[in-house]
């Protein structure tokens, strides 16, 4: 799981009672607050207010589910007891009550079953201005002689300017290829896409067949050092690493493409599906590129 836009809502807590070690009896939900979320080990937010009741749904952005944690009111520290179960297309947290402070009626072991605080995650769907601009890039990383399934790199990019420079919401979707594969951005940086979902070069990600299935990886990433109003996401760089040498993808009239810029309604091939089989107007938008809506 990896999002920076979600949402989060109350499901369960068990108000189960713990002995302390001074033999007092501690109800664990009523002292579990401060749900929070970590982009990385040193930067996070709490949901203000969160564990008040069941049903209560709370909309991340710009966050993180790098990891999660909650406050524990019994020893006043912050406490990393926790499991992660996906169950259909949602990604349930669940947290184990324990105190570990100095006095006896702070310490509390708990019983492991991580049921004493449940909420789920919801990646947020992306509305208004976002969506509408929001583009989907499909790569073949060995053009003329690959496979023809354009899901070696699959992702959707939304250009913003902010601060006097050039950026993109990057979402990852898919990596059917092998090769090393990188979204550039300006001044030198490089994202490989099969590290970001969290496998090897090897591993081909979300194109059915045999591929490991891993949940849509969002980043951002600058393009330029100033604003500009033309800069696309046809427009962002992508490179492959094949066997030391650099590439950068491209497209040109009548040859096989590398790099192609759909809208986000694209539903890319699945492994090994060439793409003619699945959008027969292809080869038509191969000699003209002016064909609209080949898929």
């Amino acid at each position: 799981m990896n999002y920076t836009r979600f949402y989060v809502q109350q499901v369960f807590m068990s108000h189960r009672k713990y002995k302390a070690g001074d033999g007092s009896y501690v109800e664990g939900s009523n002292h579990m607050n401060q749900f929070r979320v970590w982009k990385d080990d040193e930067t996070s937010e709490h949901a203000n207010d969160f564990n008040v009741q069941a049903g209560t749904t709370v909309l991340f952005v710009n966050a993180g589910t790098y990891k999660f944690s909650y406050s524990n009111s019994t020893d006043s520290q912050e406490h990393f007891d926790y499991i992660v179960k996906k169950v259909g297309d949602y990604y349930y947290v669940g947290f184990s009550f324990k105190a570990t402070g100095h006095n006896p009626n702070q310490k509390v072991e708990g019983d492991n079953n991580y049921d004493d605080w449940i909420v789920r995650i919801v990646p947020a769907k992306m509305k208004g201005e976002e969506d509408k601009n929001t583009q989907r890039i499909i790569v073949e990383d060995l053009g003329s002689i690959g496979d023809f399934d354009y899901n070696d790199l699959v992702f959707d990019a939304y250009v913003y300017n902010k601060d006097g420079q050039t950026w993109a919401n990057i979402t990852l979707l898919a990596a059917g290829g092998t090769l090393p594969v990188y979204i550039c951005g300006c001044d030198g940086q490089r994202v490989e896409v099969h590290d970001k979902f969290g496998v090897s070069t090897t591993t081909m990600v979300n194109t059915k067949n045999g591929t490991v299935d891993k949940s849509p990886v969002e980043f951002t990433i600058k393009l330029k050092n100033e604003e500009s109003s033309s800069f696309n996401a046809n427009d962002i760089e992508v490179k492959v690493n094949n066997n030391g040498t650099w590439m950068t993808l491209s497209s040109n009239v009548g040859e096989a493409p590398e790099k192609i810029c759909v809208d986000n309604s694209f539903k890319w091939c699945d492994e090994r599906q060439n793409i003619e089989t699945k959008y027969p107007s292809f080869s038509k938008y191969v000699s003209d590129p002016k064909t609209d809506k080949w898929w």
